[in-house]
């Protein structure tokens, strides 16, 4: 009987965990997720396929050799034969990560899954750009980054490889807003295209958005703190600490101006997206007459905090059994904290990075 491989893209900051956690170990009938252990297939899949394989953060930060990085390219294509070759059912794979691929990469995929099934349906969710790119900039944050930039969505970058390489017919880009989902949801929408009763999987929100006092303290720290990654345990220190601070400063959300982002965009990506996927996100880099003043009240509110920030971080150190002293200003109080995620992070062998990989 002829098999499909449901093969989802991403893009990024466009409901992927949720698809994921919703569908992970999903076992119906007709259609079964592929097992690894992890609800997304982004490390398998890059580390199988990419070039770059040795670069991924991960390997770097938890000093994983390029040897071991080609053992474990080894060890995910055997899993992942298995998982194919364990019945005869239509599976699904979710990867973010797809849409970084080089075309080579993901022609050497196409040949790589083609061996196994007759039909493989390219599924991608895409949101408007403002929208990605404040989404996509707390994600930079998290990563550390230390600057105040508006990351663009390159539609063209991540999609054209696909809609080159694979038939039209079984390449799906939808728009990301409820009103073009059916059900309202990605999960539902996604369960829908694959042939998935909704009854039989979770729809699950994840993702939300930090406030905007979270993103200011962690910019600040990115911008002046001490270097947090390049071992494990210090990563895990760090995941601790921005989570901490994530969950315990509520507030409004961190978004981004669309101003910041209008200038930016580039109407050629935009108009490329309308010629090649219909969907039309012209409008949003039509710039705006005030747009200059609003920026820079945007990054003078980002670079400092007023004494209701300042009273809300004391109160995140004494969550934590510490205690500010009158004269600490924010970076030190907010080096006190994270120090005290480092004393509780374990230390980092080669057991561990694997249960994590």
């Amino acid at each position: 009987m002829p098999r499909k491989l449901y093969l989802h893209i991403g893009f990024p900051k466009s409901g992927s965990k949720s698809i994921q956690r919703a569908f992970f170990r999903y076992n119906g009938p007709l259609v079964r997720y592929l097992e690894i252990g992890r609800p997304t297939h982004s490390p398998s899949l890059f580390t199988i396929f990419s070039e770059r394989r040795h670069q991924m953060g991960f390997y770097l930060a938890n000093g994983v050799t390029p040897s071991e990085v080609d053992e474990l390219k080894e060890d995910f294509k055997r899993r992942y034969r298995e998982q194919i070759e364990l019945d005869g059912k239509d599976m699904i794979l979710s990867a973010e990560v797809a849409v970084f691929l080089q075309p080579p990469e993901v022609a050497a995929m196409k040949e790589y899954f083609s061996d196994f099934f007759d039909t493989i349906k390219v599924i991608c969710y895409v949101r408007e750009p403002i929208g990605f790119s404040g989404s996509n900039y707390q994600q930079d944050l998290r990563a550390r980054f230390d600057r105040i930039a508006a990351p663009l969505p390159a539609y063209r970058d991540k999609l054209e490889k696909y809609l080159n390489l694979f038939p039209s017919k079984d390449v799906s880009v939808i728009e990301n807003a409820a009103a073009n989902l059916r059900g309202g949801s990605v999960v539902t929408d996604f369960a829908n295209r694959i042939g998935v009763e909704t009854q039989d999987v979770e729809d699950m929100r994840l993702n939300r958005s930090m406030s905007r006092l979270a993103g200011k303290l962690l910019l600040h720290f990115n911008r002046h703190g001490n270097p947090t990654s390049g071992s494990g345990r210090l990563d895990g220190a760090w995941h601790s600490f921005r989570m901490f601070l994530e969950e315990t400063l509520e507030g409004s959300p961190l978004t981004l101006p669309a101003a910041m982002v209008q200038p930016q965009l580039d109407p050629s990506d935009l108009e490329w997206l309308n010629d090649a996927t219909g969907i039309d996100f012209r409008a949003a880099a039509e710039p705006r007459s005030d747009g200059d003043e609003i920026v820079r009240e945007f990054i003078s509110e980002m670079e400092n905090f007023d004494p209701d920030e300042v009273a809300a971080l004391e109160h995140c150190l004494n969550l934590r059994g510490l205690r500010a002293e009158p004269e600490d200003g924010v970076l030190r109080m907010l080096e006190e904290l994270f120090a005290s995620f480092v004393k509780e992070a374990p230390v980092t062998d080669e057991a561990s990075w694997r249960s994590r990989i």
